[in-house]
């Protein structure tokens, strides 16, 4: 099984990192080969157009997410968790790799904001959302949660064999018959 764990995270990774696209860039619409060519083409016609896509977008940190904590409709309240919650999978995900004892926060971190900012340019590239500083922050803290999780996970499950242990040894110690 070891030599097949690597493989299972690259194959995780892609198929997670291709539902993230299709709920992030093409809003759970189908893939549209036409319109993305089109706008590839229209961005080499017009570089500008890529620049004021960003522009127009919320580049101010905190400014959507207050505006959200203002007025808390169930749309805003939506896209508030849901920011969150897609990327707690990329954060367990991350955690599974072999990493040097230490670095699986940082990795989570770089990984999270990466991947976010990375679906943030391409809905500003290929126009098809709003870019968002409001988002990858939110994205970023989902991968964060994502790491928390698996850490809880790991204290629970050392914990639980810390039990197991202490439990056979103090019925081994009373002479009692251990399973």
């Amino acid at each position: 099984m070891k030599t097949w764990r690597p493989l299972v995270l690259i194959l995780s990774l892609f198929l997670y990192c291709c539902v993230l696209f299709k709920i992030i860039v093409l809003k759970f619409k189908p893939f549209n080969l036409s319109y993305m060519t089109e706008q590839l083409h229209l961005h080499f016609l017009a570089p500008e157009r890529f620049a004021a896509n960003i522009q127009s977008g919320n580049l101010i940190p905190l400014r959507e997410i207050s505006r959200i904590l203002d007025t808390l409709t169930p749309h805003s309240l939506y896209n508030l968790f849901g920011n969150i919650l897609v990327f707690i999978p990329l954060g367990l995900l991350i955690c599974q790799w072999r990493l040097p004892k230490g670095t699986a926060l940082v990795a989570v971190l770089l990984g999270s904001f990466s991947v976010s900012l990375g679906l943030e340019l391409t809905q500003a590239f290929f126009s098809i959302g709003t870019f968002d500083v409001d988002d990858i922050l939110l994205n970023t803290l989902g991968g964060c949660m994502g790491y928390l999780l698996y850490q809880l996970f790991v204290i629970i499950s050392s914990n639980s064999g810390i039990l197991r242990v202490s439990l056979h040894y103090e019925r081994h110690t009373r002479g009692e018959q251990t399973e």
